[in-house]
């Protein structure tokens, strides 16, 4: 593992502070959180872009800021055939916060600051996770959820840094002042983890994990590890098209819905935002009561924005296929690959994509995964184009803001 450089530091800096002031505030889940998200991150974007004497890019890298735009634009297009336009203009709203979050860990990335954006995550989620375990009291019956106020979402962002982490210190493990912080630092997040209380978060840190196992035995095995940890997870989703619906508890029904509203809207779903006024219509609210998301990023999208949109969202997974693609990995790139992994595995069992903690968490490690094999130098079209995007997301939101108050 490589040291640590000045542009780590600040991308360090930079994950670590959106990770954990985002968590502060129930993990982003309410609107208050969006716009401040959304100026803090497009201004560091733009920053460094502005200037990085020299960026690297990678096409994996360019994919991921490329499918954060397409996502966030058809969720404003859906508000043209929504059948609650209120909640997709409140969906709009915080998309630009991904669309942000992207082009500053891709420029930092591209900057040369993979390693940073991993040890800020790692640093982000051990201190989230040790704030939440000191705060927590042993006779409290109630699972950890910590500052983020929702257990599912903080064993998310503890499964993450654990792969992550774990990753790290396995490849220090010979220099004892990185390998000693690093265990310390995932035993904690496992502790954090354990206490979540977060079935779908130990599937996802096993998932994260195999990959990372399998991608030291080389290109074939990462990639037939990424595709059949894939393929379980469309089976699960998929399940509950073909038995009762309350098979998998409460997630079953919620998915049944999903599947079934799905089936109706194929091509461009009922609009972001709209899974409530499913629910209402099919689900089973006298057994689970009322839901306003379908606890999957695909099978929400599915319903929501149709193939187009799960085609959209599946592009976010672009950069773990370059990585798995390639002959050999650093451990900076496995690290990545594993967080990325766990990630992406967690956002089909659970509502990451309205908790922007963790998906911002989830960005930093896909991003960090393309910044890994840089192969050109950005020219200036580039740059100013992704500093406009930046730009547009911060006057955007300082507009918002504006009239909001007023």
């Amino acid at each position: 593992m490589r040291a640590v450089s000045r542009i780590d530091a600040i991308a360090a800096l930079t994950a670590a502070g959106a990770v954990g002031l985002i968590a502060s505030d129930q993990g982003g889940f309410f609107e208050r959180s969006w716009p401040w998200a959304g100026l803090s991150l497009g201004a560091v974007g733009a920053l460094v872009l502005l200037n990085a004497r020299e960026l690297r890019m990678s096409w994996a890298g360019l994919s991921l800021v490329a499918a954060t735009l397409a996502i966030s634009g058809w969720t404003a297009l859906s508000w043209l055939w929504s059948s609650e336009p209120s909640n997709s203009l409140d969906e709009a709203l915080r998309a630009p916060v991904y669309v942000a979050a992207a082009v500053a860990f891709v420029a930092l990335a591209a900057a040369g600051g993979s390693l940073g954006l991993l040890l800020g995550v790692s640093a982000g989620t051990t201190l989230l996770a040790g704030y939440s375990l000191v705060e927590w009291h042993p006779h409290d019956r109630l699972a950890l959820a910590g500052p983020v106020g929702y257990a599912n979402a903080l064993g998310a962002l503890c499964g993450i840094g654990a792969v992550v982490v774990a990753t790290l210190g396995i490849a220090a493990w010979k220099r004892p002042l990185l390998a000693g912080p690093a265990l310390a630092s995932v035993a904690v997040l496992m502790a954090g983890l354990a206490l979540s209380s977060s079935r779908g978060s130990w599937l996802a840190v096993a998932a994260g994990a195999c990959v990372v196992v399998a991608s030291r035995g080389g290109r074939r095995f990462a990639l037939a590890a990424v595709a059949g940890v894939g393929a379980l997870e469309a089976c699960l989703l998929g399940l509950t098209i073909f038995t009762e619906p309350g098979v998998l508890a409460a997630r079953g029904d919620y998915w049944h819905v999903a599947w079934h509203v799905a089936r109706q809207h194929p091509l461009v779903g009922t609009g972001a935002g709209t899974y409530d006024l499913a629910w209402g219509a099919f689900g089973e609210l006298g057994r689970w009561g009322s839901v306003l998301d379908a606890h999957s990023l695909y099978l929400e999208t599915l319903a929501e924005l149709g193939v187009v949109g799960l085609v959209l969202v599946a592009g976010l997974a672009v950069p773990v296929f370059a990585a798995a693609s390639r002959s050999a990995l650093s451990a900076t790139e496995t690290a990545a690959l594993g967080g990325a992994v766990t990630f992406l595995v967690h956002a089909g069992l659970d509502f990451d994509w309205e908790m922007p903690a963790v998906t911002v968490a989830g960005i930093a490690c896909l991003a960090a995964i393309g910044g890994g094999k840089a192969t050109w130098r950005a020219r200036n079209y580039l740059r100013f184009t992704l500093m406009g995007v930046e730009v547009a997301i911060v006057l955007g939101y300082v507009v918002y803001l504006m009239f909001h108050r007023a």
